[in-house]
C-alpha cells in the first residue's frame, strides 16, 4: 500500500504544478478541518490562517497550537504554530507544517536481466538482504501579520451608526519539498481580509449574532517551485470566499458557528461547516471538506490563568480513517 501511495506522491510532483502544495490541504488544526476547512470568513481563528491569513487578527492572548495526523497509516503529518498579539491593531503567527512518508521501499529495475535463474536469484538475494529505503519530506514555514482597524459605518438617518471589524492579512510561506534525489523550493504570498459586525448594531433585534464575510487571494502571484532538475512547478492562485453566522442562544450557554465557503481552485466542490459549542468549554463539530465528511469535538479547560485545549477530528476515507489530533495552550 505504501508503494503505491508512494507512486501518488512521485506522480503530484512530476505531474501538474496544481498539486504543489497539495500535502497543505490536510489542515491546520482539528478544530479547522472538522468544520471542513470553511475558514476564510470565521474571525478569531488560529487555525484558519492557511486559507486567510486575516483570521489571526484580534486574536488577543499568545497561544501555541500542535496538531498530530495519522495520514491513513502511511504517513505522519505535523502542524505547529506560535500566535501573539504585537500591539493593539497588529498580530502575528509563525506556523510550520510538515509532510513524513518514511521507509519508502527502493525496487531495482529486473527487466534487464534476461536470464530468468539470474532474475530469480537477485530476487531471492533482494529479500535476504533487505531493500534499500528513502523518504519523502514535505515542509512549509508560514509567516503571517495581520493588521485589524476598526471602523464605524454610518447608512443614513435611519440607522445609527455601528462598528465594523475589517482585519487586512498576509501570509509568507517558504515551501520545500525532497522526494528521494529530488529537491525543490518555493515562495508564495497570501492575502486576506474579514468584514465582520453585529446584525443587532444594525437591525432592532437585540437577539442578532454576527455576520462575516471573507476574501483571500491564495498564491497571488502563482508560486513556482524549482526543482534541483530545472523543472518548475507553478501552484496557480486561488480566489476564495464565504460567509460565517455566529448566534448565541439567549436561554441557553450554547454558542451557534455556521460557516460557508467557495474557491476559483474547486469551483464545483463548496466546503461547509458547523459548530456548537456550551459553555465555552465543550464543542462539536461537523463540516464538507470538498465532498469528504469530517467530525470532530473540542475540550477547553482553565488552568492556572491559563486555557488548554484539546480538539480531535475523524476523517474516513476509501485509503483509510484518519486521525487528527491536536492541543493549544493560551497564555
Amino acid at each position: 500500500m505504501k508503494q503505491f501511495f508512494t507512486l501518488f506522491l512521485l506522480g503530484s510532483i512530476l505531474s501538474a504544478g496544481n498539486f504543489g502544495d497539495a500535502f497543505l490541504q490536510i489542515g491546520t488544526t482539528p478544530r479547522a478541518i472538522s468544520l471542513g476547512q470553511a475558514s476564510v470568513s470565521i474571525p478569531i481563528h488560529p487555525g484558519g490562517y492557511l486559507t486567510n491569513p486575516a483570521a489571526i487578527g484580534n486574536i488577543k492572548n499568545t497561544s501555541f497550537h500542535l496538531m498530530a495526523v495519522d495520514q491513513f497509516s502511511l504517513a505522519n503529518y505535523y502542524s505547529a504554530g506560535l500566535f501573539k498579539s504585537l500591539s493593539d491593531k497588529w498580530f502575528g503567527a509563525i506556523n510550520i507544517l510538515s509532510l513524513q512518508v518514511s521507509g519508502i521501499p527502493i525496487h531495482p529495475d529486473l527487466r534487464t536481466i534476461s536470464s530468468i535463474e539470474a532474475r530469480r536469484d537477485s530476487i531471492r538475494t533482494l529479500f535476504q538482504s533487505g531493500y534499500k529505503s528513502f523518504s519523502d519530506n514535505e515542509t512549509a514555514l508560514i509567516l503571517s501579520f495581520t493588521r485589524s482597524p476598526r471602523m464605524m459605518i454610518d447608512l443614513g438617518w435611519r440607522y445609527n451608526a455601528f462598528p465594523i471589524f475589517v482585519p487586512i492579512g498576509m501570509n509568507v510561506k517558504v515551501l520545500h519539498k525532497k522526494f528521494y534525489n529530488l529537491e525543490g523550493y518555493g515562495l508564495g504570498v497570501d492575502l486576506g481580509s474579514i468584514v465582520r459586525f453585529n446584525l443587532s448594531d444594525v437591525f432592532p433585534y437585540n437577539w442578532l449574532g454576527e455576520l462575516s464575510f471573507g476574501f483571500a487571494f491564495n498564491d497571488i502571484f502563482g508560486t513556482i517551485i524549482y526543482w534541483n532538475t530545472l523543472h518548475q512547478d507553478r501552484i496557480p492562485p486561488d480566489y476564495i470566499r464565504g460567509v460565517s453566522y455566529k448566534q448565541s442562544l439567549k436561554f441557553l450557554p450554547i454558542e451557534i458557528l455556521i460557516s460557508l465557503q467557495s474557491s476559483s481552485r474547486h469551483q464545483d466542490k463548496p466546503r461547509q461547516g458547523f459548530e456548537i459549542s456550551v459553555m465555552d468549554c465543550v464543542a462539536v463539530r461537523v463540516g464538507n471538506d470538498l465532498g469528504q465528511l469530517q467530525g470532530g469535538i473540542g475540550v477547553s479547560v482553565p488552568f492556572f490563568q491559563k486555557t488548554f485545549m484539546i480538539d480531535y477530528c475523524f476523517t474516513n476515507h476509501d485509503l483509510g480513517d484518519s486521525h487528527r489530533i491536536g492541543g493549544s495552550i493560551e497564555f
